[in-house]
């Protein structure tokens, strides 16, 4: 669950509970050992929208692709990667310092999500799009931080028969297709600052009219969350996944501007999370692809104009189970897990 950029290292840790489930639907693996090699994306992002000139301005950290290994045991994770320089060659992106936290605790009838961002240092990823004019590939702004917070809770309806478990966390395979209602809430707290406007001065002055001269916003929201989750099942153990949630934040922001201007207001903030799985899972083995991405929406005049903020993951994960001996299970029977 920790990565940070000057010793590029990642280490991840989960929480999954096996508690009653349909047997016809959910298949459970309480005496093996779930190991897993894969390659891992952790990802967060600061957009701007101008709906008016159909325009968007991406800010993006420098972070590393890492390599990992993990293990799940009964119901507990972890995972340890490492971001190593042949994955991760140098294109001009500048540099970012980080610490980014997310947790992802899946229950029976439960999803429990955690983020806590520190980053500082960005890169405009669109950069020939929105200055062209610019010498270099990216427009790097090492004056600009991110910091995002948020806790989100959501009741699964039908958790006997639709397991996450099975594409994110590898102990459990789904058998059949099923899929669950999902409603619960979500608070969070997004913080971007800088040195200077955080629409910079050599973008076209016709452009993000009302988030220009912006140095820092604040923004605190919570509200309820929604939505539905379904696994499909073909070929006997292929699978896709998908999930999405919606969220009405309301909160106070506060904007501050070069000026030294100071504004505060209370916004709707719409906010969504998608979680996507497509791969194979038999009771021995599994190779597939995951993604999970969360944004937190802050929009201004009439919603023409706004900040997008973005943070999730992206993996590939080859997964072996191991069949504990009898004197291995008698210790992680012992464990508290």
């Amino acid at each position: 669950m920790l990565s940070y950029e000057s010793i590029a290292q990642d280490v991840e840790m989960g929480v999954v509970s096996s508690a009653e489930h349909d047997s016809s639907y959910i298949e459970t693996f309480p005496d093996f050992i779930t190991g897993r090699f894969y390659l891992s994306q952790k990802f967060t992002n600061l957009e701007f929208f101008d709906d008016l000139n159909e325009q968007n301005l991406y800010y993006e950290p420098n972070t590393t692709l890492n390599l990992g290994i993990g293990a799940t045991i009964k119901g507990f994770t972890l995972n340890l990667a490492y971001g190593f320089g042949f994955l991760n060659p140098d294109i001009g992106q500048g540099e970012t310092r980080y610490l980014d936290l997310q947790s992802y605790t899946y229950k029976r009838h439960s999803v429990i999500d955690f983020y806590g961002q520190f980053y500082n240092g960005l890169y405009l990823e669109n950069t020939a799009g929105i200055i062209p004019e610019w010498e270099n590939e990216f427009y790097v702004r090492p004056d600009l931080r991110l910091r995002l917070f948020g806790l989100s809770y959501l009741h699964l309806f039908n958790g006997e028969r639709f397991s996450y478990a099975a594409p994110f966390v590898h102990n459990e395979v789904q058998k059949k297709s099923a899929g669950s209602f999902m409603l619960g809430g979500e608070i969070a707290l997004v913080y971007a600052a800088g040195d200077s406007s955080l629409v910079s001065t050599l973008v076209n002055g016709d452009l993000f009219g009302p988030l220009r001269g912006i140095r820092e916003v604040a923004f605190f929201d919570f509200g309820p969350k929604g939505g539905y989750s379904h696994t499909f099942v073909f070929a006997k153990y292929m699978f896709l996944t998908l999930s999405l949630n919606i969220r009405l934040g309301v909160g106070p922001t506060t904007y501050r501007y070069d000026d030294g201007m100071e504004e505060q207001e209370w916004l709707l903030n719409p906010s969504a999370d998608f979680r996507f799985g497509f791969g194979y899972n038999s009771p021995k083995w599994y190779l597939g692809l995951t993604a999970v991405s969360s944004t937190f929406q802050n929009a201004v005049q009439e919603a023409e104009n706004g900040m997008i903020f973005g943070v999730g993951n992206v993996r590939l994960n080859y997964v072996k189970r191991f069949l504990m001996g009898p004197k291995v299970k008698k210790v992680v029977d012992k464990l508290p897990l």
